[in-house]
């Protein structure tokens, strides 16, 4: 499977508590979703681990077996204060390796970002079917992306020029405490499996 054992040589640390990269990639959805539809209310979430051990696959230490002691496959429903509803599915447990897939339902349409771990990439917005017919075909729009391409490095730049200027840079205390309790609502609430009966 893809996972933890492939994307680090030092993947046992990635699945330890309180260290499980899963809820890094968490963080970055929930700060992400913010501007779109508001501030999460409300979450419910299960977990599983598919495996008990993994296998570090690449590096020096490749083949190297490590425990895993946290879920590695975390599926998560938000209800936001303006009224919309969301999810998140988190997995080192897939064959399938996808990465930053972050998309947004309206009534004008559909817009898959591109990972929002990076400032590039094209934005794909797809508008509601006029006519249903078969073969259904859904025209796609693109939107180029502009200005500079980089990683996590223009969120620090976006910060460092607003404290000169005096204003509010993108990632203020508020948006992240609101990030880390979601998380902790999350862990709480996968640890405390509360659904009830079908």
């Amino acid at each position: 499977m893809a996972g933890a054992g492939l994307v680090s040589p030092q993947s046992g640390v990635l699945v330890r508590p309180g260290r499980w990269s899963g809820l890094r990639y968490e963080a970055v959805l929930f700060f992400c979703a913010r501007p779109f539809a508001g501030p999460i209310e409300k979450v419910a979430a299960t977990g599983r681990t598919g495996l008990s051990k993994r296998q570090i696959r690449v590096g020096p230490r490749a083949g190297t077996e490590f425990p895993v002691e946290v879920h590695t496959h975390v599926s998560v429903l938000s209800e936001f204060e303006q009224g919309g509803a969301g999810q998140t599915l988190l997995s080192f447990d897939t064959a399938l390796f996808r990465h930053g897939v972050f998309e947004i339902n309206g009534s004008e349409g559909t817009i898959i970002l591109p990972d929002p771990n990076r400032f590039d990439g094209e934005i794909r917005i797809a508008r509601p079917l006029q006519k249903f017919e078969r073969p259904i075909e859904q025209e796609w729009e693109t939107v180029e992306s502009v200005g500079p391409e980089a990683g996590r490095g223009l969120g620090v730049l976006d910060m460092a020029r607003h404290i000169r200027a005096g204003g509010l840079h993108i990632a203020t205390g508020e948006l992240g405490l609101h990030v880390l309790e979601t998380l902790i609502a999350v862990e709480e609430s996968v640890s405390s499996q509360q659904w009830p009966r079908a």
